[in-house]
């Protein structure tokens, strides 16, 4: 069987360099809740004190909430990585918490056939809040949340300005060193 991930993803993004989290010779208490964790708490949503830091702080050009289906298991959910790493941008919500929100400030992020590219959304009104819903039962082909993140901040920046300098790579930061687990 052929592999979908190319044999490597990242090398031309700019992402922090994932030593910090290669000399990490074990787990460590969370500061906040003390249970066992390896690189952040995904339930306190910070990272583990030899981390503290020392891992990249991304800022988001919009306030990103994601809500995840209450099914999700938040160790193996990919939308804590985006909590952790973009705390004064992102919201991590489980339904039915889905918040409130204003129509003509809101923007609903969902995969679906008929969506609209970022660029036609951009066009039209100014983007301030982005909202993730977590998609269940999709093949291994869909994209992981913060890889939806990613991808969603970055075509923003790029109708926005025309360009993008990488400024948002390092949300992948904690994907990277677990993606030759995650492959199949």
């Amino acid at each position: 069987m052929t592999s979908l991930q190319p044999a490597e993803p990242f090398k031309h993004l700019n992402i922090s360099s994932a030593e910090v989290l290669e000399r990490l010779t074990g787990r460590s208490p969370c500061p906040k809740c003390h249970k066992s964790r390896m690189y952040f708490c995904y339930n306190c949503l910070v990272p583990v004190d030899a981390l503290t830091g020392k891992i990249p702080h991304v800022r988001l050009p919009v306030e990103v909430e994601i809500v995840k289906h209450p099914g999700e298991t938040n160790g193996k959910s990919t939308a804590v990585h985006a909590a952790v790493l973009a705390p004064d941008d992102v919201t991590l919500r489980t339904y039915p918490d889905v918040g409130s929100y204003d129509p003509d400030e809101t923007v609903l992020v969902f995969p679906d056939s008929s969506a609209g590219s970022v660029a036609d959304v951009s066009a039209t009104a100014p983007a301030r809040d982005a909202l993730l819903a977590y998609q269940r039962g999709k093949p291994r082909t869909h994209l992981a949340t913060i890889e939806a993140v990613y991808y969603f901040v970055r075509e923003l920046q790029e109708s926005r300005h025309d360009t993008y300098g990488g400024e948002f790579d390092d949300l992948l930061f904690i994907l990277r060193p677990l993606l030759p687990d995650c492959v199949p």
